[in-house]
């Protein structure tokens, strides 16, 4: 018997790597293995129960088998934050293996199942498969830096946006405020820099940071594998 006929709420694509993502005890590095075997996070779910058994182990094939208790809830949370996105704004969740999903990001030995990204809507009939990842480099750094570590940062984040690089970094205090805000004075039209987050796409940590989110959304990118709440 197929596993998928033990589902049934599994009308997006996303949906099952989600599936895959609340399993306990399954991990990104097996996952990341059984998607090599099956092709997609969708075939896993349809896979016979004897071949998953004999990949996974019968605790595992157990624990994939049934259904997380948060499933419902964690789908009903992403539909929301999906339709909530602002005017001239897209939400989009990316699946590994799925169309507009990094390439780089992919080959990972683990990367992660489920990408949630805000950025401005290129125009009314944009999707996900239209989504460009622009040459990035990372400037991260201490939160409590000094003047003028955070003065070098905006200066280098700026000259390096102007050069058609996108600024990656984590949006906390200190260097990875300074390396956005460096980015954002760019005069370049591209994706100037990216946020890659430590919780849902739909909060804002630190919260002091929620103009700078907001800039970074409008003409740079936001990313995070936590589901929205988190």
């Amino acid at each position: 018997m197929a596993f998928f006929a033990h589902t049934a709420m599994h009308h997006e694509p996303w949906q099952a790597a989600l599936r895959l993502h609340l399993t306990p005890g399954l991990g990104l590095r097996r996952s990341q293995a059984l998607f090599q075997a099956f092709g997609s996070c969708q075939h896993i779910l349809e896979a016979p129960d004897a071949l998953l058994r004999d990949a996974l182990g019968t605790r595992l094939w157990s624990a994939l088998r049934a259904e997380p208790p948060d499933l419902a809830d964690s789908i009903n949370r992403i539909q929301h934050w999906l339709r909530s996105a602002p005017v001239g704004l897209r939400h989009t969740v990316l699946q590994l293996g799925g169309p507009g999903y990094p390439a780089a990001l992919a080959l990972l030995p683990d990367p992660p199942l489920l990408l949630f990204v805000v950025d401005a809507l290129p125009d009314p009939s944009a999707d996900a498969a239209d989504m460009n990842w622009p040459p990035g480099v990372a400037l991260v750094g201490s939160r409590g830096a000094t003047p003028q570590g955070m003065s070098i940062t905006r200066q280098w984040a700026h000259q390096l946006a102007e050069a058609g690089w996108c600024v990656v970094s984590g949006m906390a205090h200190g260097i990875d405020a300074a390396a956005h805000w460096g980015a954002l004075q760019s005069t370049a039209s591209a994706c100037v820099t990216l946020a890659v987050m430590g919780t849902g796409p739909d909060l804002v940590y630190p919260p002091a940071h929620a103009e700078l989110k907001a800039r970074i959304a409008q003409r740079g990118r936001l990313i995070t594998e936590h589901l929205p709440g988190m």
